[in-house]
């Protein structure tokens, strides 16, 4: 799923409950902040809560969490411009510039906002072109407990793992291979504590302490969801591994 990302928008806001992340209901104790007023007459919209849309980006954490507001009402996602950079947490007196560049010959654009000091600190998100309007990469989506997904499997791996047999079968190999990866560097690690041992330390079974402390649990549940994200953004390629 994307969002559009609208310089009228005045508020980020989605329809789309599950692609929250960190989501919160307001309540008549702490109702929403906000009430959205869009172009038609009486057709005002209070929000039923609100959370972030991980929007991808080119920083350390690879995605941008944008504070959006769910609405049910509406019937698709809006991303404000400027809440790219707010959620950035670059200060407007630093931003030397901001803009949206449109690539026609790819159907991409750029979102870029220069820091006036660091470069590093710039921040630049990339999306798609759909009719000459701005949309963002695939939105990173939360992963759901299955009643809380609402049964859409595309908001739980769980419930992807159990609908659909390929997507379980790629599953299994990839954690097979990275728990694989897993022994290899702790065995690497331990030849290079071993040189450093006398040799008659050096016969103790270390390889079956290797093998009982995997976190089996811990690499397979990471592996799902790594595999889930990539199958969300690609659907027609579980996994880099199928390339092998």
């Amino acid at each position: 799923m994307r969002a559009q990302v609208d310089a009228g928008a005045h508020e980020s806001c989605t329809d789309q409950k599950h692609v929250l992340h960190s989501y919160r209901e307001f309540t008549p104790s702490r109702p929403s902040p906000v009430k959205l007023i869009p172009a038609t007459v009486n057709s005002d919209a209070v929000p039923k809560g609100v959370g972030y849309c991980c929007v991808p980006a080119m920083n350390a954490q690879g995605f941008l969490p944008v504070q959006t507001f769910y609405i049910p009402s509406l019937c698709t996602a809006l991303i404000d411009e400027m809440d790219l950079v707010k959620f950035a947490k670059m200060q407007v007196k630093d931003t030397q510039s901001d803009s949206i560049t449109k690539h026609k010959d790819t159907n991409t654009f750029t979102c870029h906002a220069k820091h006036c000091k660091s470069s590093s600190k710039d921040v630049i998100a990339h999306g798609i072109l759909i009719h000459n309007k701005c949309y963002t990469g695939a939105l990173i989506l939360p992963d759901l407990c299955p009643t809380d997904g609402n049964g859409i499997p595309s908001a739980s791996s769980i419930l992807a793992m159990e609908r659909d047999p390929e997507f379980a079968e790629q599953c299994c190999k990839a954690t097979v291979l990275a728990i694989h990866g897993y022994h290899e560097a702790a065995e690497t690690q331990l030849g290079i504590e071993m040189a450093k041992l006398p040799v008659q330390f050096h016969k103790l079974p270390f390889h079956e302490h290797i093998q009982a402390k995997t976190p089996v649990s811990t690499i397979k549940a990471a592996t799902e969801r790594l595999l889930w994200h990539q199958h969300l953004r690609c659907p027609s390629n579980y996994s880099l591994f199928n390339a092998h």
